[in-house]
């Protein structure tokens, strides 16, 4: 038996992946602003391309609405 063996490794917050980033904004985009699915779904793939280094829905749906105000 390990010296830490009582002791219990603890799960580690994982960044959502970048699939569920997409879906939540996407939902807010459709059911809560209004927009068309394929409306959202282009919105949210192109502010990816523009920022790859997103981390949290709300700085997703940020790039989006800068990409809508250029």
């Amino acid at each position: 038996m390990d010296k830490f063996a009582l002791i219990r490794k603890q799960e580690q917050e994982q960044e959502p992946a970048v699939e569920d980033l997409a879906q939540k904004v996407i939902d807010l985009l459709v059911s809560q602003l209004g927009y068309k699915l394929s409306e959202a779904k282009t919105m949210v793939a192109e502010a990816m391309k523009r920022n790859k280094s997103i981390s949290g829905p709300e700085e997703l749906f940020e790039e989006v609405y800068r990409g809508e105000a250029s």
